[in-house]
């Protein structure tokens, strides 16, 4: 694990303490990102963020959704939703930081408060991660993808 991944370790843990604390872990498909230079900091594939562990952070330093490669370092591999991480931080340059967790609250009020996307896309994809930036497109801090996994989910 790299020195910038390991001083960031506990931020990351912190954060996902709290989304345990609130119930928004149910089934280990969420994750949390943090932007760093041009790469990014990403919670990997599968990781159980309600006891995450240090091996369960990466650095991805490039992504590339032309030809759909990541190149990260690691243990592990990162998180499935990386390419969409890696658009949101590309078209939002005011977003540092990425929470994708799933809370059945936040999808409850969200047709009254949060911006849902248009359509359903299949999680890990290249058209969850666009459809996901034309909603952020709008200048919403928080949206909610509609029909995203057993709950909705929001981002």
């Amino acid at each position: 694990m790299s020195l910038v991944v390991k001083n960031l370790f506990s931020p990351f843990k912190k954060s996902a303490r709290l989304l345990k604390k609130y119930g928004m872990t149910p089934k280990n498909v969420e994750n949390i990102s943090l932007k760093r230079g041009n790469g990014m900091i990403i919670t990997t594939s599968g990781a159980n963020l309600g006891c995450l562990e240090e091996d369960e952070i990466v650095f991805v330093q490039r992504c590339s959704c032309e030809d759909r490669t990541v190149e990260y370092h690691g243990l592990n591999l990162p998180s499935s939703e990386s390419f969409m991480h890696h658009l949101i931080y590309q078209s939002r340059g005011d977003i540092g930081a990425i929470v994708h967790a799933h809370d059945q609250a936040t999808c409850n009020f969200a047709g009254e408060n949060v911006q849902e996307t248009a359509k359903e896309e299949p999680y890990g994809t290249l058209a969850l991660a666009e459809i996901a930036c034309d909603t952020f497109s709008k200048n919403e801090s928080i949206i909610v993808f509609r029909d995203h996994g057993e709950w909705n989910s929001s981002l």
